[in-house]
Formats: structure tokens, sequence, C-alpha cells
């Protein structure tokens, strides 16, 4: 994702299963420092971790189905948000959801691109 400033694997283990990192996600001249879990890992197929921060908890869900004429990115995302941060979005969830879907799609017209170049 183009918000994530740098990635630190901490451990990284050959199945990926149990792979823990760090990543620092920049947005507005603003970071926060998110710890993340590789719960789930199988090749060219599908990959699911944990991210869990002061602000929010998420767990994230990439699949890949494809075939020889075209594939499918399946994201799935679950976004608990903690403490005062439950409050804010009772008020601005919807504002919140429209721009972490457009985020969503920004990235995923990147990556489109970039598996597209000859």
């Amino acid at each position: 994702m183009q918000s994530v400033g740098s990635t630190q694997i901490l451990n990284d283990v050959p199945e990926r299963v149990g792979t823990t990192f760090i990543e620092v996600v920049e947005e507005n001249g603003k970071s926060t420092e998110l710890q993340g879990i590789i719960t789930a890992f199988k090749s060219n197929a599908l990959i699911s971790f944990k991210l869990t921060g002061v602000y929010n908890d998420t767990e994230v869900i990439y699949r890949v189905n494809g075939s020889t004429a075209k594939t499918l990115l399946t994201i799935d995302a679950f976004i608990r948000f903690k403490s005062f941060t439950k409050v804010v979005m009772l008020f601005m969830g919807p504002i919140f959801r429209k721009k972490i879907r457009a985020q969503f799609q920004n990235e995923l017209e990147v990556l489109k691109k970039l598996c597209e170049q000859d």
C-alpha cells in the first residue's frame, strides 16, 4: 500500500504462517506503527494477516483465483476500532468507509497496471 512507509520483518518463518512484522503507516504527515502476524498462506492463492495498532485491529485476507484468461484478486478487510475511535466511528463511519474503499481501489488500480506491464 502506498500509505505504508516501512515494513520490518521481526521473525521470518519459512512456511510464512507465524511470520511477525512491523509496518509504519503514514498519512497526512502523521505515522502510526502496526504490529502484524501472517495467519494463513498458500503460495499463489492466499495470504492472511492480522495488524494491531493503537486505534484499531485489522484482519486482511487476499485471495487470488486465476485462469489462463484472467486473474481475480479478492480482498476482505475486517477493521475493529478501539477505545475513543469507536465513538468517533459512530458519527464519522460513513466518511471513513468511503475513504478506505477509495484507498483500496486506488491501490488495486496501481497493482493492476503493474501486473499488466509487458
